[in-house]
């Protein structure tokens, strides 16, 4: 395809390349932020002497989100392994919290 058609194609679908490009880095940044508070919040519970169970199971399946997304469009080994374990490990996670918080 020519550059032309191309860009034709992309008026037809109204698509905004600069909407298109900052959506994407305030998704970019959102993980970033998003990972560093998950971390953040577990080391500060751990010195606390508070259980981490919820932000765990929150932190693990972003994890497995994101090996989802990964794994569906590059079709990688390790981003299906990671997919699995961490969405494992979230659902232990969770498991372990509900028992937690009931009892």
């Amino acid at each position: 395809m020519d550059k032309e058609k191309i860009l034709e194609q992309a008026r037809k679908k109204n698509i905004d390349e600069g909407a298109e490009h900052s959506k994407s880095k305030g998704i970019e940044i959102g993980y970033k932020i998003f990972l560093g508070m998950s971390i953040f919040l577990i080391i500060f519970n751990l010195f606390v002497g508070e259980k981490t169970f919820s932000v765990q199971s929150m932190f693990w399946g972003f994890i497995a989100a994101e090996g989802y997304t990964s794994y569906q469009f590059s079709g990688e080994r390790s981003s299906k392994f990671r997919m699995i374990f961490s969405g494992l490990a979230s659902i232990i996670y969770l498991i372990n919290h509900i028992l937690y918080s009931i009892g």
